[in-house]
């Protein structure tokens, strides 16, 4: 169950025994320092790198065929009667792509790849961020204390941070709006390094304030940065999906809109493009084995965005956020 923290017992509970003596002081004043805090021993995280791996392989394994390193320069169309049809694509090598059917799911390069097509999209609909990670490589010894952490978020920064993988990776990053006007154009660089961003030092700053046994910037630290990488999302203006046909053309079904959350629904991701090129309607739940609900129909539409407010106020702090109307923990805390 999901419930509040307001104890330095509490809290302590929540990290693993090998960690407990290894805390900032400030993981353990809940209650002391009018801080409140959030567990949810049934929430989980997804490794980011290896489910977008798992994506392909598992199409190349149902029969898809992937063409990798592909830049596509036009559309091919096919007059109508009504509307032009998108019948296909062309990539810049001169290669034809034939299909009855067209998906854009392009993420960040979304609405610079329609406007190259010359399918413009309305100001504002899709807007491209970019973001800032950070992983460090942690010797196996302290590695193996971190092992069965929570995940971490802290309200006042917008810092968070994973547990360790098994090779002692420990990926952390800052919640926030990101750069709004990246222009990735090369897919030889789609994640780039971010050794100079701003954030690289405040995480560094803020993990060494989360684990001081890290010891990070001394000679003889057991953690040593890993990589860095730009994170690239693609925003509506109310964090809801565009999953629906562009109003221009037949043929053509744009699927975008992450909103940096994306990743989470991976699995039902394919069924809700699926449902929407197929016309599959099924009003029985939110989120019916197949089909899509009317609420989903509406929220996924050009229309919806063309219309959405920017529901979301990216002026107001993080730590605004409101959790102390959580229930309080009512269980011992040896079962936290």
């Amino acid at each position: 169950m999901a419930r509040t923290i307001t104890s330095a017992e509490e809290s302590e509970q929540v990290f693993p025994a090998s960690l407990r003596l290894h805390l900032d002081p400030a993981y353990t004043s809940f209650g002391d320092q009018k801080q409140v805090g959030y567990f949810n021993p049934q929430a989980g995280w997804v490794h980011a790198r290896e489910a977008t791996f798992a994506v392909p392989d598992e199409a190349q394994r149902l029969g898809a065929t992937v063409h990798s390193n592909v830049t596509i320069d036009k559309f091919l169309m096919t007059e109508t009667h009504g509307k032009p049809r998108v019948c296909g694509a062309v990539a810049s090598d001169g290669r034809q792509f034939h299909a009855d059917h067209i998906i854009v799911a392009a993420g960040n390069w979304t609405p610079s790849l329609l406007d190259r097509c010359k399918l413009l999209l309305p100001p504002g609909l899709l807007k491209p961020s970019a973001h800032c990670v950070l992983t460090l490589r942690i010797q196996p010894e302290v590695a193996r204390l971190f092992r069965g952490m929570p995940v971490v978020f802290d309200m006042n920064t917008g810092m968070y941070a994973f547990e360790p993988s098994a090779d002692g990776i420990l990926k952390c990053a800052i919640h926030g709006t990101g750069a709004s006007t990246p222009t990735p154009n090369s897919a030889t660089n789609a994640f780039p390094p971010a050794d100079q961003h701003p954030h690289v030092d405040a995480m560094l700053r803020e993990l060494q304030n989360m684990y001081p046994l890290l010891r990070l910037g001394e000679p003889d630290s057991p953690a040593q940065i890993h990589f860095t990488r730009i994170c690239w999302y693609c925003d509506t203006r109310d964090e809801n999906f565009l999953i629906d046909f562009h109003p221009d053309v037949d043929g053509l079904l744009v699927a975008s809109g992450d909103s940096g959350y994306g990743l989470k629904f991976l699995p039902l991701l394919g069924r809700l493009v699926a449902s929407r090129l197929l016309h599959i309607h099924n009003d029985s739940a939110i989120v019916p084995d197949h089909g899509l609900s009317a609420h989903q129909r509406q929220v996924f539409s050009f229309d919806h965005h063309q219309h959405a407010d920017a529901r979301v106020n990216v002026n107001v702090p993080i730590d605004s956020m409101r959790i102390g109307d959580l229930p309080p923990a009512k269980v011992s805390s040896s079962k936290l």
